[in-house]
């Protein structure tokens, strides 16, 4: 059971690892075309929603609220945090105890 505990933990883990360098290539994309023009692009869930060609994102009747938060909250960071989740919950999970081992 500690061997399938430690596979799901580094699956979560790698998980993490996409989220992140997803995050990283949109900061350095945001950085490239700041040196080059000198204007910060800003990239929001939304644009990313967008960019997944969500009716919601681009035309919002309802939960107007929401729209607004997460055009406010930067991708980058919105992949970090969402890559974070089943990693904790991964390790979060409780050791098997020494009976079950045994």
């Amino acid at each position: 059971m500690a061997n399938r505990r430690a596979e799901v933990e580094n699956a979560m883990l790698q998980v993490w690892g996409l989220f992140f360098t997803g995050a990283l290539f949109i900061f350095g994309y945001q950085l490239f075309q700041w040196l080059r023009h000198g204007d910060w692009k800003s990239i929001s869930v939304i644009t990313g929603l967008r960019w997944l060609e969500s009716s919601w994102a681009v035309y919002p009747r309802e939960w107007l609220g929401v729209h607004k938060l997460l055009d406010f909250i930067p991708l980058s960071i919105a992949l970090i945090l969402l890559g974070l989740v089943p990693f904790l919950i991964a390790i979060s999970w409780p050791a098997e105890s020494k009976r079950d081992e045994a």
